[in-house]
């Protein structure tokens, strides 16, 4: 038994054992015999809201801002705080625990706590010493501790008001206890759950050529079990489970693309799919009938994933996928000639938000910090063989094919992002591309650092300032989420 799963079965052991011990929750006193703050003149019902507006929308194991340290203020605070059910819903579970168990008892009172308010899960179970260049068997978080982690949750009987789980971990394993554990369980999720966010944080897996792994756990599942015949209930004239969920995001993690469109349906309004190796990614007719199955999509971002394009593939063999309501579109790329043909398929008429990610280029930087290099203290005259030599490739291939095909609405766009593009701030591809996006306002970069001539926040000023006026609506540049000036 690992460490994790020890500590875990320790604190349920001593939850049980105090059991009797736990008090009912004492009723809110009516006044208050010695006023000694202002505060203590404030209702019960105001003071609820102050420890709302107290708390932060998740809670990340913070003690200044927990609602344990709310309600161990004083008698009055504690039993406002524990009859405020709302107060308690945002659970996070970390790894490595500690050995005494501490965050599994805290999950437990948390969540006896709660009444019937709806509940939002973050599992973090990555390792900080993680070395990804190791089998993923040797992950000291395994199966077995997802599995024990998930069977705690479910004995609290509390699933049917989960409203978001974020699951992020390093290996495939855990996803693959989570993916099994709920394959059966639409029923139960189609009731609350919003938002799911499922991560295998190892964006290698989107390089070319990469194959997913472990090979003997490829087999795809289904996504918490919508679609799953057996999931369904009998043929009595009752409704199948319809998803409610609002907010995707699959980062790593690939799952029975057949039948996702039932977990993936007409309520969600932001999905997210990233990092997927080629050998796991939907067909583009699955792709198409995906993103079809969501009628009120407004943001959508395909990061080195989207579908895997045979070299036979004939374009006209999938009718053009129709976004109306999509008005921010991410897209990174790591292959141009397969993101031109995602981009020939889409229809964004409404776009107004688009971000493009060079994620070749930003892999190619990690490289680059892996063998002891900072890549904000590199000369701006490194030769481009320090990454690649044809590293701006495919963005120029993307930047010059979205000017010349005209497929997304770029003359309506008012915000863009680049993101990790190696490319010279005089490239012509740049310059056509620019040409076609008249109407922005905005312009953020990340990760454009001056390599090899690549494009930075001022590039982007001295581009606004040319006589061609490339962005004559030009009024903000962001860099790295700071404001760099106004023009």
């Amino acid at each position: 038994m690992s460490q994790f799963t020890a500590s875990l079965a320790c604190a349920v052991h001593e939850w049980e054992r105090s059991r009797p011990q736990r008090l009912a929750t004492p009723p809110p006193s009516p006044f208050v015999l010695q006023l000694r703050s202002p505060v203590d003149r404030l209702p019960p019902e105001l003071l609820t809201t102050v420890f709302a507006l107290t708390i932060e929308p998740r809670h990340h194991d913070t003690l200044t801002t927990s609602p344990t340290t709310l309600s161990h203020v004083c008698r009055r605070w504690r039993a406002v705080a524990l009859g405020l059910g709302s107060l308690w819903t945002s659970v996070a579970i970390a790894y490595p625990s500690d050995p005494s168990g501490a965050q599994f008892t805290r999950l437990l009172t948390y969540l006896s706590r709660t009444k019937g308010y709806k509940i939002d899960l973050m599992l973090d179970v990555r390792d900080p010493e993680w070395d990804f260049e190791l089998p993923e068997e040797e992950h000291p978080f395994t199966a077995r501790d997802m599995q024990a982690l998930l069977v705690l949750l479910q004995s609290t009987r509390t699933a049917h008001r989960w409203r978001s789980v974020e699951l992020l971990t390093d290996t495939w394993a855990p996803i693959d206890a989570f993916l099994r554990a709920t394959r059966s369980s639409a029923g139960t999720f189609a009731q609350s759950m919003e938002r799911l966010v499922l991560a295998r944080c190892n964006a290698y897996f989107a390089r070319n050529g990469a194959i997913f792994e472990p090979a003997a756990l490829k087999h795809p599942l289904p996504l918490l079990g919508f679609g799953v015949t057996s999931s369904l209930p009998p043929a009595d004239g009752h409704p199948l489970p319809v998803s409610r969920l609002r907010d995707v995001s699959l980062v790593g993690v690939h799952v029975d693309w057949s039948i996702a469109e039932f977990a993936l349906g007409p309520a969600l309004t932001h999905l997210a799919l990233k990092f997927h190796a080629s050998d796991v990614r939907p067909s583009p007719a699955k792709f198409s009938h995906i993103l079809n199955a969501c009628p009120c999509l407004e943001t959508l971002a395909v990061v080195g994933s989207g579908p895997s394009f045979s070299p036979r593939f004939d374009p006209s063999s999938v009718p053009p996928i129709v976004l109306p309501t999509v008005t921010t579109f991410t897209l990174g790329f790591v292959d141009g000639q397969d993101a031109t043909q995602l981009l020939a398929l889409l229809r964004i008429p409404n776009l107004a938000k688009l971000e493009l990610e060079d994620v070749a280029a930003g892999l190619n930087l990690m490289d680059i910090a892996e063998v002891g290099m900072d890549e904000n203290l590199l000369p701006v005259t490194l030769p481009l063989r320090v990454m690649q030599e044809d590293d701006d490739l495919s963005a120029r291939t993307v930047l010059a094919w979205l000017a010349e095909s005209r497929t997304l609405p770029l003359g309506k766009l008012t915000s863009l992002s680049l993101s990790s593009f190696h490319i010279a701030a005089k490239n012509p591809a740049l310059h056509a591309f620019l040409r076609e996006c008249g109407s922005i306002t905005e312009v953020s970069v990340a990760g454009t650092r001056r390599i090899a001539g690549i494009l930075t926040g001022n590039d982007v000023l001295a581009l606004r300032r040319e006589p061609t006026c490339l962005l004559p609506r030009l009024t903000t540049v962001i860099s790295r989420g700071r404001v760099l000036a106004s023009v």
